[in-house]
């Protein structure tokens, strides 16, 4: 049911995160998400600030061993997995074991203006967070072309 109403409200709120729109994603990130179609979209808080783009993803039970921050052709990808297993014995008899799993992807269109070679990423308590620079765009000056 979960999946079913994230796939129906999906795009509802993109102009908020504009320029972190989903609607501009690259198509990597469509083919994964049809391939592998069992992940969790972490939930995200974005900011921005005079010098800064500022992106929380909540991913729970993740370590940093387990997450791949990658730019590619001008997104931002955040990956993760995690596997854990959990015995219980009792006087060396099995009595339950279970298996527990956490994929994450996430994928934002990074602006024009980001400073793609001094993004810092860290993580703590169950928040990763990442701190993309911003950078002086460069203003082309005013030519006159003539007409000949």
């Amino acid at each position: 049911m979960d999946r079913y109403f994230d796939d129906l409200t999906r795009g509802f709120f993109d102009d908020w995160y504009w320029p972190f729109s989903s609607k501009r994603t690259h198509p990597l990130s469509l083919r994964l998400m049809e391939n592998e179609p069992l992940f969790r979209t972490p939930l995200t808080n974005i900011t921005e600030d005079e010098s800064s783009f500022n992106i929380e993803a909540e991913i729970p039970g993740l370590q940093k061993k387990d997450i791949e921050i990658t730019i590619q052709e001008g997104n931002l990808e955040i990956k993760g997995e995690t596997k854990e297993e959990k015995k219980e014995e009792k006087e060396g008899e099995l009595i339950r074991k279970e298996f527990r799993s956490s994929r994450y992807y996430r994928c934002f269109n990074l602006p024009e203006n980001s400073d793609e070679d001094r993004i810092e990423a860290n993580i703590d308590k169950g928040v990763l967070k990442i701190r993309i620079p911003k950078k002086e765009i460069e203003k082309r000056e005013k030519k006159e072309i003539i007409i000949s």
